[in-house]
């Protein structure tokens, strides 16, 4: 690694290199456009609901997902967790169309989540209640 973007910084034991901060823009730009492709997939009716089948209270959430093709190559959820504290929503990527596959999480802000329909947070609020049994 070229030492022209190594630097060492007072607030981390770790070496410090700067091209990973475009990460965290892409991270944003991604989580826009996915937070886009979630409303218009709801909007046309193609975003299938469901949860997760567990025992486990903490692990139990309701998701949307849509997939890129028939191939289920790229799968893209959109999730409440039934978590305590902490954020619930999640946006959870799978790419499994390359030789290096990819998973990844976002967890929207709340004023991304807020530009989602209120029908599609209020049918993911009672598909969980029915995951955890208040339904």
């Amino acid at each position: 690694m070229p030492k022209l973007f190594l630097k060492t910084n007072m607030g981390s034991i770790f070496q410090n290199d700067f091209r990973l901060h475009e990460f965290s823009v892409l991270t944003d730009a991604l989580a826009i456009e996915f937070i886009q492709v979630i409303k218009e997939s709801y909007a046309d009716g193609s975003l299938i609901l469901g949860n997760n089948i567990t025992d486990v209270f903490y692990e139990k959430e309701a998701f949307f997902t849509i997939s890129d093709s028939e191939f289920d190559n790229v799968l893209l959820h959109f999730k409440k967790k039934n978590i305590e504290m902490g954020y619930p929503y999640e946006i959870h990527v799978e790419s499994r169309d390359s030789d290096s596959t990819s998973e990844f999480f976002i967890k929207p802000d709340q004023g991304l989540v807020n530009q989602l329909p209120k029908e599609l947070l209020e049918e993911l609020d009672e598909q969980l209640d029915k995951a955890i049994g208040i339904l």
